[in-house]
């Protein structure tokens, strides 16, 4: 038998005090065969994105692309990937080079040099993806 339980994030891990939920670690507690538990070992890790200060935990979520033709790609991303990193993974699934994509989130072009968590992108967003019709 298995189950999920949430342990709070101690004091001691000195996070933002402007966060309005604190971070907490989801643990998986099963018994394996031989008897031995791991509950100790974290199955993921949740972190809301009220703080940018505390950079200790690293959030990963699955965005999706939609581009003019209304085609949906999904991808799994952390918050501190780069907007070129992401670039990069579309050119592998649809074979247009970087610098031929242009990526909106709710209006706003993103920046190449900035990050996915600089545009608060949650778990399951839809970017769309504008080709360029020349080259860089």
């Amino acid at each position: 038998m298995s189950k999920y339980f949430i342990a709070k994030v101690p004091p001691s891990y000195n996070l933002c005090q402007n966060c309005r939920i604190r971070d907490a670690l989801i643990y998986f507690n099963s018994t394996l065969r031989g008897g031995s538990n791991h509950s100790s070992v974290p199955a993921s890790i949740f972190r809301t994105n009220y703080c940018s200060t505390y950079q200790g935990w690293v959030t990963k979520m699955i965005v999706i692309i939609r581009d003019i033709y209304y085609h949906n790609f999904t991808f799994e991303v952390k918050d501190t990937d780069t907007i070129i990193t992401l670039k990069v993974m579309i050119e592998f699934k649809t074979g247009t080079s970087p610098c031929s994509q242009r990526l909106i989130y709710h209006g706003q072009n993103l920046e190449n040099e900035r990050k996915i968590g600089d545009y608060n992108i949650r778990e399951k967003s839809i970017i769309d993806l504008v080709y360029r019709m020349s080259g860089c």
